[in-house]
């Protein structure tokens, strides 16, 4: 099942979860975990939304981070809907998005 994360995914994936951290102070311990928390929930969808973006289909998602395909499409769809309604949830996700910007320009392997 390791043959899923393609390595050179693998630094994208970390840095996607550092800059969630930065942003939400949600550790991926706590994302992967089974708490229903809003507030990890709604890191866990930040990250969803990211992890997405970089290409990874939803089966990748789901085992990073531990959770159903179709939990991931789910929480993928919510996050969607959320980034257009909530002003706050859309202001954790450009604020993450600032950070990898930033660091992508610093790094061209950051994502």
């Amino acid at each position: 099942m390791k043959t899923l994360i393609k390595s050179n995914n693998d630094g994208c994936v970390q840095n996607i979860f550092s800059a969630v951290y930065g942003v939400t102070g949600i550790s991926r311990q706590m994302l992967v975990s089974e708490s229903r928390v809003w507030y990890v929930s709604e890191a866990r969808l930040l990250c969803i939304l990211f992890l997405y973006k970089i290409g990874l289909t939803d089966e990748k998602i789901a085992y990073i981070l531990n959770r159903g395909r179709s939990n991931i499409c789910k929480c993928r769809h919510t996050a969607e809907n959320l980034y257009d309604v909530s002003k706050s949830f859309r202001d954790k996700y450009e604020k993450i998005q600032t950070i990898l910007n930033k660091k992508s320009h610093e790094n061209e392997n950051f994502i």
